[in-house]
């Protein structure tokens, strides 16, 4: 079942599996995910916050940032180290 949805559908599934059973520890258990994950669910569910397909399943701007922009030198740096050093003939 977990291949064919989103990892949003798979909490707010799980959700209601805790709702059908009663039992968080259970349901986390028998899907091997942790039970924050299933009361992430829980919450989304409670809130109204469904999944409408087409619509972004990350937050964007997450992952990681580019190292030019976290070190403003670094293309400087990198160019001298490159240059040569003097005239080469």
């Amino acid at each position: 079942m977990k291949q064919s949805l989103n990892e949003k559908q798979w909490r707010q599934y799980l959700a209601f599996e805790v709702k059908r059973k009663g039992n968080i520890t259970a349901v986390a258990k028998r899907a091997k995910v942790s039970k924050n994950t299933i009361k992430r669910g829980i919450r989304e569910v409670e809130s109204g916050d469904v999944y409408v397909p087409g619509e972004r399943i990350r937050a964007q701007g997450g992952g990681r940032k580019k190292i030019t922009d976290t070190d403003q030198s670094l293309l400087f740096d990198l160019d001298t180290l490159i240059a040569t050093k003097g005239d080469p003939i």
